[in-house]
């Protein structure tokens, strides 16, 4: 039996039910300091989302979003794990089961995927698999279990972490430069308004697995590496490829707001701005759907698609494009969103919490959520991808995984290039 809270989902016409299962809502609170939800330090919390709001949306198929930039947290799981207490870790059982389910998987996608490492340029030369076996032998192990115990606590890490991820690369390079905090002197990457939106939890499990490596091997592990790991095996663990990853990435010395413009895709621009902004950074139209796919996990905002369900037109109220049950199920969970900017829906309204090619499937039936997802469902140069990967999951895997490693690849800082920070926010050296 479909939960009531998608059964909405299954009355679209011409879409097959995949919903997932059963997901009891939690009351979820958002912390006033900034950097994290979880911590033992007493603080003041503001209420986001309260039970009566829940059975208000419960009508609907969407779910709100996880602590927001840095400063909102989701403990509803849009996975097949049942919600666990963001600030309590997960009971052994279930930490052994989804360890096991993860060695599985990930055994599975490297036996039956096979992708090629991009041609290696003379920085690239100085990274390697296995960077950190003498000097730091437990990096794998380390970001696996923190992966592992963050995800089932809260399961739109891995969304939020990969958003992070692509953003710190196409700025500056793989540098954690997106990491850092701004001061009295700096306003950083973070805090540009393309970047607000990127839940805390991406944050949150940077800095866990950053402690716990400091002390075991303190002052050898980047945070641009961390990231890097962090994001891969997210991707893995929520069902999707397992690709292999260089490391030795040194961490960013520059993190300013003001360079962040033109950088960022943005739900308002034309396919042919997104081609080309892909371009600049050597991504191709190939590339641009592959890594679009990204939207299978995650949500986004009220505000990046209400002028699709909210006045569209002078002759529409909607977007004649979308889905009209879908639509309307949209304007009843965004009816506040002015007054709530809080308020968001997942990206796949089919298996939000699961990596796979239902994104493009639902593009083809009306359901793409932003107008950008629309859009290259229908550009020519774009809709032969989205059709090849909507009937196709093992080669959008592969593309998909190609096209990140290129990403993490991206203007790598390698010796004097940077620096292995201490703490993952702050530079070495205080910039003034």
């Amino acid at each position: 039996m479909v939960h009531q809270k998608w059964g909405l989902a299954a009355k679209i016409e011409g879409v097959e039910n995949h919903a997932p299962s059963r997901v009891q809502p939690k009351s979820m609170h958002i912390e006033q300091s900034r950097p994290h939800a979880c911590t033992a330090l007493p603080s003041p919390v503001i209420p986001l989302f309260h039970r009566k709001q829940f059975a208000t949306l419960s009508h609907t198929f969407f779910s709100p979003p996880s602590i927001p930039h840095p400063a909102q947290t989701q403990e509803g799981n849009p996975t097949y794990i049942p919600p666990i207490d963001s600030c309590t870790s997960p009971s052994p059982t279930s930490l052994s089961l989804l360890t096991m389910a993860f060695h599985s998987h990930a055994l599975f996608s490297l036996l039956t995927l096979v992708f090629l490492i991009p041609t290696l340029t003379v920085t690239h030369a100085q990274l390697s698999e296995n960077y950190y076996e003498q000097t730091c032998p437990k990096f794998h192990e380390t970001v696996h279990h923190v992966v592992v115990e963050k995800q089932i606590a809260t399961p739109t890490t891995a969304a939020a972490v990969l958003r992070l991820f692509f953003h710190d690369c196409v700025l500056e390079g793989c540098d954690a430069s997106l990491l850092i905090a701004s001061n009295s002197f700096n306003k950083a990457e973070r805090d540009a308004e393309i970047n607000a939106a990127i839940p805390g939890d991406g944050f949150d499990i940077i800095t866990r697995i950053k402690t716990a490596l400091e002390l075991q091997c303190p002052g050898i592990v980047s945070c641009s590496d961390i990231l890097a790991a962090a994001a891969r095996n997210l991707i893995n663990m929520v069902g999707g490829p397992h690709y292999t990853l260089l490391f030795g990435r040194k961490d960013g010395l520059v993190s300013r707001a003001d360079r962040t413009e033109g950088h960022y895709a943005k739900a308002s621009m034309t396919v042919s701005e997104l081609i080309n902004l892909f371009a600049s950074i050597n991504l191709s139209v190939q590339d641009l759907v592959a890594l679009s796919g990204a939207h299978t996990i995650g949500f986004s905002h009220c505000s990046e698609f209400a002028n699709r369900i909210f006045k569209f037109s002078p002759t529409s109220e909607i977007d004649p494009a979308l889905n009209r049950i879908y639509a309307e199920g949209l304007r009843k969970l965004c009816a506040n969103h002015t007054t709530n900017p809080g308020m968001s829906a997942f990206n796949d309204v089919m298996t939000p919490g699961k990596f796979d090619n239902l994104y493009f499937q639902n593009l083809q039936r009306g359901l793409g959520l932003l107008a950008t997802d629309h859009a290259l469902g229908t550009d020519p140069r774009t809709k032969p991808f989205v059709d090849l990967y909507a009937t196709n999951q093992a080669k959008f895997f592969e593309d998909f995984a190609q096209a990140i490693q290129r990403v993490s690849l991206m203007n790598v800082k390698t010796g004097k290039q940077g620096e292995v920070r201490r703490r993952c926010d702050a530079f070495n050296d205080l910039k003034t």
